[in-house]
């Protein structure tokens, strides 16, 4: 890794009531990718990521309960604080901010982390291209909404290592069977059932599929229609 330090700044912070210093850092990768794989990814609500690599017999899906957790201890925290607080000036009262930030910078560090290592993994694994999908109902959604944006951009950083990323509208990939393109189909929950083929499947991996089928190098019509489950906790 070759590291460039940009201005570093001081800056008094309020609730804190203590000085900090940032300093941005510029990290260019003087590693790249060894082969040419297509790399699909499913950004998701209970799955941070669904991953599918071109010639895997099935995607893995990373799990992101603790994540999720944390994300709810801090909102019910929050509303606690909320239903007891008032606005004084119109200003948030401070104790209702701390919680607000501890929720955001440990969710934030989380979803980086996973990004982090997966682009490194990816490399390894010699994928060249990324293909990722972003939802419009996790952009409208605040929680979600700041796990797509943060992933997506660490997930960028791929370029560092000489994988292209492309980002994909996902609107039509939960309805569509990846085995015979139907869009008959039976959806409760987390289960998809093709009402043409019979296909049977996890909806995380009907989606990642079909973005390997329809935007991917390769094809990832055989691959197996329930994912690996791998659990993140977020600490990596």
């Amino acid at each position: 890794m070759v590291w460039e330090a940009g201005r570093l700044e001081i800056r008094y912070d309020d609730l804190s009531k203590k000085w900090r210093v940032f300093q941005p850092v510029t990290v260019k990768s003087i590693l790249s990718s060894k082969g040419f794989k297509t790399c699909c990814i499913d950004i998701g609500v209970k799955n941070l990521g669904t991953v599918w690599v071109e010639g895997w017999g099935k995607s893995l899906a990373f799990h992101s309960g603790t994540l999720l957790r944390e994300w709810w201890y801090w909102t019910k925290k929050i509303a606690k604080h909320q239903s007891s607080l008032t606005r004084v000036n119109g200003k948030i009262s401070e104790t209702l901010k701390k919680p607000y930030r501890k929720r955001q910078r440990h969710f934030k560090h989380a979803v980086d982390a996973f990004a982090r290592q997966l682009v490194g993994d990816l490399c390894e694994l010699g994928v060249s291209k990324i293909v990722v999908g972003k939802l419009k109902h996790i952009r409208e959604n605040s929680h979600n909404s700041k796990k797509a944006n943060s992933m997506i951009h660490n997930l960028l950083t791929a370029e560092e290592y000489g994988i292209k990323v492309r980002e994909i509208s996902e609107a039509s990939m939960s309805g569509r069977c990846p085995r015979c393109g139907s869009r008959k189909a039976e959806r409760k929950g987390r289960f998809f059932r093709c009402l043409n083929c019979g296909f049977e499947a996890h909806r995380d991996a009907v989606e990642v599929l079909n973005m390997a089928n329809l935007h991917g190098e390769g094809t990832a019509i055989g691959a197996v229609a329930h994912p690996s489950l791998l659990r993140w906790n977020g600490m990596k």
